[in-house]
């Protein structure tokens, strides 16, 4: 005797259905198989990394999903689904090189290690955020 009972066809259909309803109802929910767009993107981080993003984004291929976009200890991360070694491997390179540029402003910039978050700033940006924390400080 079969134990394993199936559930009936209109179930499986009505599942379905409900999943592709919160796809549209939540589309840069991952768990309903979205992906953030490029404007939310851009979004999550500093202005300065902006042409990083527009460049990964560029170079997407058409079935990879971005499911997420931040900054973490200075530098960019860019997270994925589906994607090819090569689309890997240039997030890799952007990551890298978003270390030596400002997230504010885009100018040539380096890793600050003297705060409690870590940040890619140049120096007229580093020092701005300097006057500013003094200025919270008080």
């Amino acid at each position: 005797m079969n134990t394993f009972k199936r559930n009936p066809w209109y179930t499986q259909i009505y599942y379905k259905f409900r999943l592709f309803l919160n796809h549209i109802r939540y589309p840069q929910s991952i768990w309903y198989g979205g992906s953030i767009s490029r404007k939310s993107a851009l979004s999550r981080v500093g202005k300065g990394w902006a042409n990083l993003i527009n460049n990964v984004y560029d170079a997407k291929p058409r079935r990879t999903k971005i499911i997420d976009v931040k900054e973490k200890y200075a530098t960019l991360r860019i997270y994925t689904t589906y994607a090819p070694e090569w689309f890997d491997d240039l997030i890799d390179c952007y990551d890298h090189e978003s270390g030596t540029i400002c997230e504010n402003c885009g100018k040539p910039g380096e890793v600050r290690l003297d705060r409690s978050w870590y940040l890619t700033l140049c120096d007229d940006c580093d020092r701005l955020d300097r006057e500013n924390r003094k200025g919270e400080n008080l």
